[in-house]
């Protein structure tokens, strides 16, 4: 993975900060204490250069329109009919995103 400024790069690679991304949904965000919350990051605090496009609602939508699966936040890591290339980044890079 190939990141914005070397600043955002030392934080990614400290467990003890919060700030993280998920390559499922190609997202950058602050994970608050305490909490199942997050806050995702459109921009990074640093070099202010904008972050790639979130694919949560592309990801949801991929799978209702390819597969027939209706699912959200809360089932969808549970659910056994979820192809396996929507447990990580695959889903989104096979189809060019």
């Amino acid at each position: 993975m190939s990141y914005c400024c070397k600043d955002i790069e030392l934080f990614l690679e400290d467990p003890r900060d919060p700030i993280n991304y998920d390559p499922l949904f190609r997202e950058y965000y602050i994970k608050l204490y305490r909490q199942y919350n997050i806050i995702t990051m459109v921009f990074c605090p640093w070099c202010g250069k904008k972050f790639p496009e979130s694919l949560r609602e592309k990801f949801f939508d991929t799978l209702e329109s390819d597969y027939n699966i209706i699912t959200d936040i809360g089932e969808y890591k549970t659910r056994p009919d979820i192809p396996s290339e929507f447990q990580s980044d695959e889903w989104w890079k096979k189809r060019g995103l």
